[in-house]
């Protein structure tokens, strides 16, 4: 009777415990998001201030700088998001506050105290974005270290072990690649269907280190066929 009696008594503990961790994580996640929107406010002023000729270059260097940082806050929240769902997946019973500890740490980890840091937080390419643990394709927005300046890729994350920069996809024709270099060297189309990342943006991303180019072909008959260079 008094051991059942102590093991429900733990077990209220441990769960009043958890309901305060979830209640930290609500609270980050709460302050990330403000913090989003502030950003978001601070780059529309300067869209709106850089329209005029005094201080244009200052105000260019300010919205870069905006433009990153809300790339940085932007990764961080998504980040923080994930790990709260993951909360609720942590195992039952003894388990269950280790867990919770863990993912404390996790999200401790990436909302670091300055600024500089959440830069050093941002990826660089989808590479980095898979590694961080994201395993679903879509478009996302990377900072690569050399250029500075935020871009939104599109990240392939199921084609051979994922992770991959789409630099460019042609499927039904609806885009038309008969192009001038201006449009080739600053990219055009949508993301979403077919395009061409731009020869600038490429060159950023494949300056940062060795890389491996991946083509995949389909042919009208359905016949595939793929090859892989490395750098």
């Amino acid at each position: 009777m008094f051991r059942c009696t102590d093991e429900v008594s733990y077990w209220l503990h441990e769960n009043e415990e958890r309901k305060q961790q979830i209640a930290v994580l609500k609270e980050t996640i709460s302050e990330l998001q403000e913090e989003l929107r502030n950003h978001r406010h601070r780059i529309k002023v300067l869209e709106l201030q850089v329209r005029f000729p005094h201080g244009l270059s200052r105000l260019w260097v300010n919205h870069q700088q905006q433009s990153f940082q809300l790339c940085c806050v932007s990764q961080t929240t998504h980040a923080a998001q994930l790990t709260f769902l993951d909360l609720w997946r942590c195992p039952t019973r003894g388990s269950q506050i280790p867990c919770v500890d863990f993912l404390l740490l996790s999200l401790l980890s990436i909302t670091p105290p300055s600024e500089i840091q959440h830069a050093r937080s941002c990826p660089i390419d989808c590479a980095s974005i898979y590694y961080n643990g994201v395993r679903r394709s879509g478009l996302y927005t990377v900072v690569p270290s050399m250029a500075g300046m935020s871009m939104e890729v599109y990240c392939d994350m199921d084609t051979d072990g994922g992770g991959w920069t789409v630099i460019q996809r042609r499927v039904d024709g609806s885009v038309n690649f008969d192009r001038s270099w201006r449009d080739y060297r600053d990219g055009f189309g949508d993301l979403h269907s077919e395009f061409w990342l731009g020869n600038d943006h490429i060159h950023d991303l494949s300056t940062q280190g060795d890389y491996s180019l991946r083509i995949d072909m389909e042919d009208w008959g359905n016949r595939r066929n793929s090859t892989q260079h490395t750098s």
